[in-house]
C-alpha cells in the first residue's frame, strides 16, 4: 500500500461538499486505482486533481466509469475508464489543524 497526503491546494473540494470540505487533508492510497468497489478517488481531469466518487459501470464495452460529485450542483457523467487518470483511493480525511 502506498499512501500519500494531499492538501486542499490540489483539490477542488466544492465538488465533494459536504463530505470533503475546502482545507481538509486527505490520505490517498495510490496503489488503488481501480474503482471496484466504488468509492472516492482523486483523479486528474487534464486541468487539475480533484476528488470524485467513481463507480464502475458493469457490462460496459468499452469499460466505462461513472464520475459523481457529492455536491448536487455538479453533474454526474460517464467516461471511458482508460481516459480517466486515477491518482488513488481516498482512505481518510481530516480537518486541518491550526497552530496558535
Amino acid at each position: 500500500m502506498t499512501l500519500e497526503r494531499f492538501g486542499n491546494q490540489m483539490l477542488s473540494e466544492k465538488h465533494m461538499g459536504p463530505l470533503l470540505a475546502s482545507g481538509d487533508c486527505i490520505l490517498i492510497d495510490t496503489s488503488q486505482r481501480i474503482p471496484v468497489p466504488s468509492g472516492i478517488f482523486v483523479i486528474w481531469d487534464g486541468i487539475g486533481q480533484m476528488a470524485k466518487r467513481i463507480e464502475h459501470e458493469p457490462n460496459s464495452e468499452p469499460t466505462n466509469v461513472i464520475i459523481k460529485s457529492m455536491n448536487p450542483e455538479y453533474e454526474t457523467y460517464e467516461s471511458d475508464a482508460e481516459e480517466v487518470h486515477m491518482i488513488g483511493r481516498v482512505r481518510s480525511a481530516t480537518e486541518p489543524t491550526t497552530s496558535k
